[in-house]
């Protein structure tokens, strides 16, 4: 299994069953603490490896209308400025980080 499934494994694991991997289904700060650890290490010790994954991030987040501009807040701000609640935006996050991975590792192959 390639690394670019196992990861996408995982989190699809995570967003099919948020109840089993957050404190509750809706505790986006236990979503935020989750990805953060999960990113920190797939990338630590790969030196430029956690920029090009913020930048995929970023990709993606474009894609689905947000914005990286710091005055619009973070992600989770500009998703919650949609109406979602909170078991959405544990959805859309965990998408967004989903395609993350997806940009990286398409970047990787080429």
């Amino acid at each position: 299994m390639s690394s670019l499934q196992r990861i996408v494994d995982v989190l699809a694991k995570v967003k099919n069953r948020p109840a089993m991997f957050l404190r509750r289904p809706d505790d986006i700060t236990s979503l935020d603490i989750l990805l953060t650890g999960f990113e920190m290490g797939i990338v630590a010790g790969c030196g430029r490896e956690g920029v090009r994954h913020a930048q995929c991030l970023f990709t993606a987040m474009r894609s689905h209308g947000y914005t990286t501009d710091p005055s619009a807040g973070d992600v989770y701000d500009q998703i919650r400025t949609r109406g979602m609640s909170a078991p959405q935006i544990i959805q859309e996050r965990l998408t967004l980080e989903i395609e993350a991975w997806e940009l990286y590792f398409a970047d990787e192959a080429q």
